[in-house]
């Protein structure tokens, strides 16, 4: 599949009645992971700036937070490294 095909087929799971009824392992608070190459970076940025405005005047609405991994680690491990002296 296109970054572009899987950025398409996001949308379709973001909206999927499983993960907005938490119907997942356990029940637990709906989420779901995108991963994607590096290079793909800018496409991915772009879409999800234009997709959150949208999702939030869907139906239903919906409020979907990102959440940078890269960010949270090098975060992590940068207050572990300074507080630790």
């Amino acid at each position: 599949m296109t970054i572009h095909q899987r950025l398409k087929a996001l949308v379709t799971e973001l909206q999927s009645p499983r993960l907005l009824k938490n119907q997942g392992n356990g029940n637990e608070i709906g989420y779901y992971i995108f991963d994607y190459d590096a290079e793909h970076e800018p496409i991915v940025e772009q879409f999800i700036s234009e997709l959150q405005p949208k999702l939030a005047v869907s139906q239903p609405p919906l409020n979907a937070i990102e959440i940078n991994l890269d960010r949270v680690i090098l975060t992590i491990y940068h207050f572990d490294r300074y507080s630790n002296r």
